[in-house]
């Protein structure tokens, strides 16, 4: 579900913290609750989306590293809707 709502706000355009927050309003799994929140405050700080995922065990290692690709393509909102259809 994570997948699915940070696919679907980023190809609307939506500013990464805030389609972070959005996502937390729709995921009501506390410890994927919690790692968002702390990837929101993390990209506030300068940290990439890959690296503020990073600090959560609950993300697959692969699912980081495919992020990390995804940033340093410029595709990000491409390579979460391909793990969303992944994961699904």
């Amino acid at each position: 579900r994570f997948c699915q709502t940070m696919s679907l706000l980023m190809q609307a355009r939506v500013p990464v913290v805030s389609a972070l927050d959005l996502a937390i309003r729709m995921i009501r799994f506390y410890p994927i609750e919690e790692a968002i929140r702390g990837m929101s405050e993390a990209i506030q700080n300068g940290y990439s989306f890959a690296a503020s995922m990073q600090a959560y065990r609950i993300f697959p290692p692969r699912f980081v590293s495919f992020m990390r690709i995804g940033e340093e393509v410029n595709k990000l909102d491409q390579f979460i809707q391909n793990q969303a259809e992944e994961y699904q």
